[in-house]
Formats: structure tokens, sequence, C-alpha cells
């Protein structure tokens, strides 16, 4: 039969170990047999390491949302620019204005870059034109872009090519 002792701190106890025993028990473990210093510089760097890993997972994450929000404007000109050659028999309008998105920003707060006219300048990856109808793209990230889009600076574009069969990073076509 258990017999049930007070130890003065409103806790009750069987007599199999008494408040006592369970203090100087506690009073011990604290003493002399905690972490050293060598223990706990692990578990910080270790610490840190992880959040080195999930702050570069963050920063992939970030950009590919980046990436698809830009594909989705540029889908949605396509489709306002579609909707004005229907209009203006087959015309391509001048400029992106023209479907009131003049200054429309990408997500690294560039412009969009729209042209229409392919005899100027148009986007090419080894002296190809990678569009037959216009260009449409954004800069990416560095706000810097080359006609080829194989060049280093161009790589980070999000371009529409293919007369829209794709839409991406210049990098993946």
């Amino acid at each position: 039969m258990c017999k049930y002792t007070y130890d003065g701190f409103a806790r009750f106890h069987t007599d199999k170990a008494s408040g006592g025993q369970r203090r100087r028990r506690l009073r011990g473990w604290l003493n002399g047999s905690g972490f050293t210093m060598l223990e706990l510089l692990m578990v910080v760097v270790i610490l840190g390491i992880l959040a080195i890993i999930a702050m570069f997972a963050y920063q992939r994450y970030v950009y590919k949302a980046e990436v698809i929000t830009a594909v989705s404007d540029m889908n949605t000109m396509e489709k306002l620019i579609y909707g004005y050659t229907i209009d203006y028999n087959g015309v391509y309008p001048p400029n992106l204005a023209a479907i009131d998105h003049g200054g429309f920003e990408d997500p690294w707060g560039n412009a969009y870059v729209y042209q229409p006219d392919l005899t100027i300048v148009s986007r090419t990856k080894g002296g190809v034109n990678i569009n037959t109808d216009y260009d449409l793209y954004s800069v990416g990230r560095d706000g810097f872009s080359l006609p080829d889009i194989a060049a280093p600076t161009s790589l980070d574009d999000i371009i529409r090519a293919g007369d829209g069969q794709y839409k991406g990073a210049a990098e993946r076509y």
C-alpha cells in the first residue's frame, strides 16, 4: 500500500520517491552533468547550416513564383494583343499602351518589352528568330537583356517564343 506525503509545494508524492529526493536528483544534474561548450557550439552550427539551407530553398521558391507571375502577365497581354488584332483586321498594336498595359511592370519592377515590328530588332537564339509574329518579354531579375537569348545577361529573361508556344525562362528554351 502506497503512502502519500505532502512536500510543501502543494503536491503529493508516494513514499517511493519523496520530493526531497527528486530535488536532489535535479540539483545533481544541474551541478555538473550539463552540456559542454563544444556540444552547445555543435548545436548552434547545425542550426545555422539548416537555416542557410532553408534560406536558399525559400529564395528558389520566391523566384519560381515570380516567373509564374511574369508568365501569367504575358498570357494576359497575349490575349489582349490577339483581341486587338481581331478588332483592327490583323494589325498588331503599336505598343502595350494601345491595349492599356503601357508601363506595366514585371515582378522585378521592369517594364515588359513588346516589339511588334520584327524587322527592327527581334529576339534570336543562335541567329534564328524565336517568333514570327511579335516579341513580348520581361528582362528578368537583372534588368538587362540582349537580342540573343543565349547571352549570359539574357538567360534570366522571361520570354514568349515559338509564336506563343513557349513562355518561361530563356535559359530553358
